[in-house]
């Protein structure tokens, strides 16, 4: 199955999905940049040119203690709208002692409640600074500011990635079974693993963001 076998999807099996209306404009304050491999020469995450002085912005003085920086903190019309507690949405900052969690900086829309508008991967702006200094940071030596950006965009859309393929993978279940898996037995056990060492979602799309960061 392909992307372009969503519409086919939705309209054969309309069970297999739980559609989420958005209220109209929710978009207006943010600047959203799509990222299209074509255009940019094979590299989903390019940013456009216009973009790259909007989103890449530094201190001038880093401090010592990485634990210290800013934390982004996902806006909370986001959280309202999106915070629902399926695999890859929006985390709210729960302790700010620790290096936030990739789901404060990123986030996950799936196409079973999103298609076929808005999901996807979405890069939040202060999260993916945030992340670059926290590299920064912990490095044993000095990393030069764009490295360190574009190491912490491939990390964050690498693990919002593998929401989507794990979200694939039920997608495969449901079209032998006909039955609606990701939205009940997918989501039920993230929710009840969750922040413990028993979510291998999470774990597992750490691991394979830090393997294609690297």
């Amino acid at each position: 199955m392909s992307i372009e076998h969503l519409d086919l999807l939705h309209a054969e099996l309309p069970e297999l999905f739980q559609d989420r209306e958005l209220p109209r404009g929710w978009d207006e304050p943010y600047l959203i940049l799509p990222f299209d491999p074509e255009e940019r020469g094979g590299d989903p995450l390019a940013l456009p040119d216009e973009a790259a002085d909007e989103l890449a912005c530094f201190p001038v003085d880093m401090p010592n203690n990485p634990v210290a920086l800013p934390h982004p903190g996902m806006p909370s019309e986001i959280m309202d709208l999106f915070g629902l507690g399926h695999p890859g949405s929006p985390m709210r900052v729960e302790d700010l002692r620790e290096p936030l969690p990739p789901d404060c900086l990123a986030f996950y829309l799936p196409f079973h409640y999103y298609h076929p508008v808005w999901w996807g991967v979405y890069l939040w702006g202060p999260g993916v600074d945030y992340l670059a200094q926290q590299i920064q940071a912990r490095a044993p030596q000095h990393i030069e500011d764009a490295l360190a950006w574009q190491a912490a965009k491939f990390f964050l859309y690498h693990h919002e990635a593998f929401h989507h393929q794990a979200e694939c993978f039920a997608t495969r279940l449901e079209l032998t079974h006909r039955r609606p898996f990701y939205k009940t037995g997918f989501e039920r056990i993230y929710q009840r693993t969750l922040m413990t060492d028993d979510c291998l979602e999470e774990g597992l799309a750490n691991a394979r963001a830090l393997e294609k960061t690297f």
